[in-house]
């Protein structure tokens, strides 16, 4: 089933191997994928500038059209960033994963700003990239060139369920090498931050002083859900604090904003009620705030009395 597209008027296109969302057009008010059981608002694309320099020597030096001149392009326009390879002479798609700097970040999890790598099952020497734009639940949102349109940048960004992005191809015998992250110390925009078994460690601040906190994802959904707001995927967590006059833990469920980078949770049941001591009488209670810029920081209030500010960083 093809998307809804809701802009200044109505647009729908055709693509191979993939839903083709928009050929034109700067940014998507609401993108709604029926078949894939998920809503996206906000979610803004910028077309690539084909004529401008990360898509043209001296800055990009491979043969126009292709898989990998687009890739090299996109990345370079999108962040400022030209690919840097371990070694000159042959840098076929196929390739990408072994030559690209070692210092970029190596990963089986789409994200956001990442270049998909695959190698061709029957041909020899031959390969494709293709480039991440977005990650919502189970959809990867992409763009590549010299797939469905030979020779030229493919005209539309893409969505496809991450398994059949990987695996499928449009059917094409195409074996999936793994994602490719030009960032090397932040974890891109657009890629949702939390994952099952995570713990991230830190405190909050209450009338007692410091409290030191963990907080461990236990299950993360696997599409969003829409809001009035937008977009959210749902989490369930643990809330396990520590302190002289005691410690606990108790079960949030959540979501978080894939726009806005912000999380919302509300308490649930005890996993271990602390004992009160008579002076401490402690309650559950819901947390809010914002991830950071790294994806690797999470900051905010205690929704409840008696405490103030929490601040957590994953491992």
């Amino acid at each position: 089933m093809n998307p809804v597209i809701r802009m200044g008027h109505e647009s729908q296109c055709l693509s191979v191997g993939a839903v083709c969302l928009a050929t034109l057009g700067i940014a998507f008010l609401l993108v709604a994928f029926p078949s894939f059981g998920q809503t996206t608002s906000g979610f803004t694309f910028t077309a690539p500038q084909l004529s401008t320099a990360p898509y043209r020597t001296p800055a990009n030096t491979f043969e126009h059209g292709q898989c990998t001149w687009y890739v090299f392009g996109r990345v370079l326009e999108k962040s400022g960033t030209a690919l840097q390879f371990a070694r000159k002479g042959d840098r076929g798609a196929e390739l990408w994963g072994q030559l690209l700097s070692p210092e970029y970040r190596r990963t089986d999890v789409p994200e956001a700003g990442a270049i998909a790598v695959w190698k061709h099952e029957t041909i020899a020497d031959f390969g494709h990239v293709a480039y991440v734009e977005g990650v919502y639940g189970n959809v990867v949102l992409f763009t590549e060139a010299n797939f469905s349109v030979q020779g030229n940048y493919d005209g539309a960004i893409k969505a496809s369920t991450i398994t059949d992005f990987e695996s499928s191809k449009g059917g094409k015998p195409w074996r999936f090498l793994g994602y490719v992250l030009p960032q090397q110390s932040a974890d891109p925009v657009g890629a949702v931050p939390f994952a099952n078994g995570q713990t991230w460690r830190g405190s909050y601040s209450c009338w007692l002083g410091e409290v030191m906190l963990e907080l461990t994802i236990e299950d993360v959904a696997a599409v969003a859900v829409a809001t009035p707001i937008g977009s959210a995927i749902e989490i369930a967590a643990v809330f396990d604090f520590s302190h002289s006059a005691g410690n606990g833990a108790f079960r949030l469920l959540g979501k978080y904003d894939v726009e806005t980078s912000t999380a919302s949770f509300v308490a649930g049941d005890w996993v271990r009620e602390p004992v009160s001591n008579g002076s401490v009488n402690w309650a559950t209670a819901g947390i809010e705030g914002r991830v950071g810029a790294d994806g690797r920081s999470f900051a905010g209030s205690i929704v409840g009395p008696g405490c103030t500010t929490f601040e957590v960083r994953r491992e």
